[in-house]
This record gives structure tokens, sequence and C-alpha cells, in this order.
């Protein structure tokens, strides 16, 4: 006696999706740009600041470049509205290499910086105003920041060195609550450490 198997076959499903599906998709997809609309805000706290710190190092590192290539001093001026890279001509006119040095050094001594007829602006950048920019110098205790206020403050300066080096300053950019704090190498100009709290 010979027995013979009966397969039952279930009915195929359609390929495809229900209604329901197609709607939580839509709605999961719509609420996730309804937060990365909301999150990036243009004018919010968080660009402004990335945007600050991108145009300090830029002007940090081209003056540090510039100070090696050039063999001349360079530098950084913080003042009350703007950061100046300020450096000495590049044609072979004025002071030479070392009178350059001597009297950079005389004049960040009273940290106030005359500019005589030799020396140049290369690059400034202007902060929004309700930006503060903040600065600390290598040594200086952890809460000695220098915020200089109106044009009538000294103004710090940041030198580059021919040879390379630069001191190990520190730069905190504040809007409103949000902040962030860099630490500058010594040996490239650039950003070494970023610290920030954003609220936006």
């Amino acid at each position: 006696m010979t027995t013979s198997a009966v397969r039952i076959h279930a009915p195929k499903r359609k390929a495809g999706f229900t209604l329901l599906e197609i709607m939580f998709a839509i709605g999961l997809i719509g609420l996730l740009l309804t937060m990365v609309f909301v999150s990036f805000k243009p004018d919010g706290a968080g660009p402004v600041l990335q945007e600050a710190t991108v145009e300090l190092e830029a002007l940090a590192a081209r003056g540090h470049a510039m100070s090696v290539l050039h063999q001349k001093p360079f530098w950084l001026s913080f003042e009350a509205d703007r950061v100046v890279l300020r450096g000495a001509t590049l044609e072979s006119v004025g002071l030479n290499t070392l009178e350059e040095e001597q009297w950079l050094e005389e004049q960040m001594e009273g940290e106030i910086l005359m500019t005589p007829s030799n020396i140049e602006e290369y690059g400034e950048y202007r902060p929004p105003n309700d930006l503060k920019l903040f600065v600390r110098r290598w040594g200086a205790k952890v809460t000695a920041w220098y915020y200089p206020e109106d044009s009538k403050a000294p103004v710090i300066t940041w030198p580059f060195e021919s040879t390379g080096l630069c001191e190990p300053i520190s730069i905190r950019l504040e809007r409103d609550e949000s902040w962030t704090e860099i630490d500058m190498d010594p040996l490239t100009g650039r950003i070494n450490e970023e610290r920030s709290e954003i609220y936006d």
C-alpha cells in the first residue's frame, strides 16, 4: 500500500506595505525632520560660537605660518570690537628683523601696541555684538580672563615667533549662557583643546 503525502500551500501574501505602516513611516520621517530643523538654528549660539572658533583658528594659523615663512614678527591683537592679525611689512623697507622683534618686545611689555608705518594688518575677525571674547594668558589663574570692554582698554597681543613657537593662550567665547573655551597650541598656533556648553 502506497501513501502519498499531500502538501497544503498557504496562499502567498502580496508584497507591499499596509496603509498603517506607510503612515507610521511618514510620521517618523516628519518627526526627525522637525527635530533637525528645530535643533539647527543658523542664528543660535552653537553655529555662532563655531564660526567664531573657526575664524580665530584661521587667523592664528595664518599669523603663525607667515612668521615662519617670512622670518618676521606677526601677532594677533585682541581689541574691544575685533581681533586683528598684524605684522611687519613684507617689503624690505623699515626696520630689520632684529629691530622689529625688539620693538615688538618693548610694546608687549606695556600691552599697548602702537602701529608704526612699517606694520600692516593682514586680516581681522569682528565678532557679533552679542558675542563676548575673553583671553587668558599662559600661567594666569584659571579665572583670570581678560575682556577688553572699550576702545581705551589695553590691547592683549599674541605674538608668533619666527622659530614657530608662540605663547599657549586660551580664548573663551560667550553668547548668553552658552560658551566655548579653546586652548591654543604653542607649536602650531591651532586649537589644541576645545570645551563647550551650548544652550540653544
